[in-house]
């Protein structure tokens, strides 16, 4: 990501009258160039505008919560890129990303080299992490972004694209969703595999059904979440 500096130079140049002020004046401080301070720089990637650092911010903790199928109960904290999971009775030490303004991955990795992952969603509310299972996006004005059917989605107010993660590269295609009225309430639709579904749009939230009646607790720390999964 490059910075641009830009430098200002403070004060003007006087003119000498005569060769011999300029010369008693060569030996005074000549005007310092200050640097201003750099442009913070301009949201870059599909989801740069959505703000991914605060979104990466808000998984770090710990919680307790559903686990990779329904029915599984998980307790887990998070530490920068670093996670410890407890699933099933079984407490693992993961690699940790959000991969995208809706979903995040959990990376476990062999003592062969190999590794596999579990990709979970997520939507952020009133600044904290809503994650489970279901469907989960964002809403700014016209825009949104939603993960579901094993994609993400954008729509910029006219338009949706198609995202998918092909081995750490996203590639795009267009796609069809979009917000419409459902009963006089904003709802946001997508198509995945030919089937559609249809989300929830709470503010800026959007969600489906079983997402918003369960997901996971914050918890003041790991043994907190294990204690109240029972564990």
């Amino acid at each position: 990501m490059n910075k641009q500096i830009i430098v200002v130079l403070i004060g003007g140049l006087a003119a000498c009258g005569s060769k011999k002020k300029s010369e008693e004046g060569a030996g005074s401080a000549a005007p310092k160039a200050e640097e201003a301070a750099a442009p913070a720089p301009a949201p870059s990637g599909p989801f740069g505008a959505w703000d991914m650092d605060a979104r990466t911010k808000a998984w770090q903790g710990a919680w307790s919560g559903d686990g990779s199928a329904l029915g599984s109960k998980a307790a887990w904290s998070i530490d920068g890129s670093t996670a410890q999971l407890i699933e099933g009775g079984v407490e693992k030490k993961l690699e940790f990303a959000v991969k995208s303004p809706c979903t995040a991955e959990f990376t476990e990795k062999s003592a062969d080299g190999s590794s596999s992952g579990t990709v979970t969603v997520y939507t952020i509310k009133d600044g904290q992490l809503i994650t489970g299972l279901g469907d989960a996006g964002s809403r700014k004005g016209d825009s949104a972004v939603v993960c579901g059917g094993g994609s993400i989605f954008t729509f910029d107010g006219k338009a949706c694209t198609e995202w998918h993660d092909d081995f750490g590269r996203m590639s795009s295609e267009p796609g069809e969703c979009g917000f419409r009225k459902d009963g006089g309430k904003d709802v946001f639709f997508y198509k995945a595999n030919g089937m559609e579904s249809v989300l929830n749009v709470d503010g800026d939230v959007i969600w489906s059904d079983q997402l918003r009646d369960r997901h996971a607790k914050k918890e003041t720390d790991l043994a907190s979440a294990k204690k109240t999964q029972g564990f």
